[in-house]
């Protein structure tokens, strides 16, 4: 969002974030000059995790009902601000501010990171309330049927993220430099392949599978070592314990390496030579674009966005979801095939994310979304 925000024509458009309170958020987004302002929500309602979904039936009822009040806050605030267009980054704002956009006749998108099984009611005002779906790819789609997506094609539309690829860049100096100094680090020799996933450790992105096929591609493969960087949201942490578990059971404490969150992934991405993402869901993998990006290649699963990323052999594979035994198969078969190592098919993988997935594309296609619906 902030990438969006910073980056539009600011002589055609003045964009304000709403949010709720005072926060990490609203405190980064000032950082960045990006104008924020706070309407209060009720305690009641600002829950996560699926909380209200415990509630009681009165208090689910109180929840619709300050839910009412927020959006009437809303409806005035944009009133007095003169907005002309409102932007929901997900279900939860499309609720707070929904009702209040279309009550006011405003444009109304909404945005869809990701993959989901949302509840009947969630579905229904997902598709009904937004004058315009933006799906941060077509993948994502698989939460609506045939028949809703047909119903209301005319509102739908992909926009995929744009990255900055300055700092994510395959440079051959760079990855050499990197990987003796990480490898250095972890005792890990310059000779061994070492296989590498990046991204917060919960059941969703499939830390799982990878732990089960481990002990098969070790079988095949002298030395292969495994390197894990991030960490998991605090009640995922049993998570993480039981995966730990695992790979002691299976005796490969030696050949895992937990390296926890870390603010520069850059290293890491240099220091292994084949990243995974096993996920159940995804929208747009950002993880797969970055380690495109640096030159390496990628084995994912089929969800979200994952196959309009890797959509050639050069790139990488993709395999199903929840198939640990493809996952293997892809691990061994990319490992083993020395062509895509080479220095050349490193930087077109660069080249190709820099292209398909650069900021001004993703700008370009923001505004022209806006003013065609303005212009409508």
């Amino acid at each position: 969002m902030a990438t969006l925000i910073t980056n539009l024509d600011q002589d055609k458009y003045n964009p304000i974030v709403v949010t709720t309170k005072e926060g990490k958020l609203s405190s980064e987004l000032r950082k960045l000059g990006i104008e924020v302002k706070i309407i209060p929500l009720h305690p009641i309602v600002n829950k996560f995790g699926g909380q209200i979904l415990d509630y009681f039936l009165f208090k689910k009822t109180k929840v619709l009902v300050e839910l009412l009040k927020y959006n009437y806050k809303v409806y005035r605030w944009l009133e007095e601000n003169e907005i002309n267009i409102v932007y929901t980054n997900g279900i939860r704002s499309l609720l707070y501010a929904g009702l209040a956009a279309r009550f006011r006749g405003l444009p109304l998108f909404k945005y869809i990171r990701s993959e989901g099984d949302p509840s009947f009611i969630f579905k229904f005002l997902g598709l009904k309330l937004p004058t315009k779906i933006i799906t941060i790819a077509d993948g994502v789609r698989s939460m609506y049927t045939d028949g809703e997506l047909k119903k209301h094609s005319e509102k739908f539309t992909t926009l995929y993220t744009g990255f900055d690829f300055e700092k994510y860049k395959f440079s051959k100096e760079k990855k050499e430099k990197d990987k003796r100094k990480v490898r250095k680090k972890l005792d890990i020799s310059l000779d061994s392949q070492i296989v590498g996933i990046v991204g917060s450790i919960t059941p969703r992105k499939g830390y799982d599978l990878l732990v089960e096929v481990a002990s098969k591609v070790t079988s095949e493969i002298n030395d292969l070592q495994f390197m894990v960087v991030g960490n998991p949201p605090q009640e995922y942490t049993y998570f993480r314990d039981e995966l730990k578990r695992k790979v002691k059971d299976k005796g490969m404490s030696s050949q895992f390496h937990w390296l926890g969150y870390q603010d520069d992934v850059i290293p890491f991405y240099n220091a292994i030579d084949l990243l995974v993402l096993p996920s159940r869901a995804e929208g747009l993998p950002r993880t797969v674009i970055e380690g495109l990006a640096m030159g390496l290649p990628v084995v994912a699963t089929n969800v979200g966005g994952t196959k309009e990323i890797i959509n050639s052999e050069n790139l990488g594979k993709v395999i199903e979801k929840d198939n640990s035994e493809q996952l293997g198969d892809a691990i061994l078969e990319v490992l083993n095939n020395e062509e895509l190592f080479k220095e050349d098919k490193a930087k077109n993988r660069f080249e190709y994310v820099k292209n398909k997935f650069s900021i001004p594309n993703y700008i370009q296609g923001f505004e022209e979304i806006i003013n065609k619906e303005l212009n409508s």
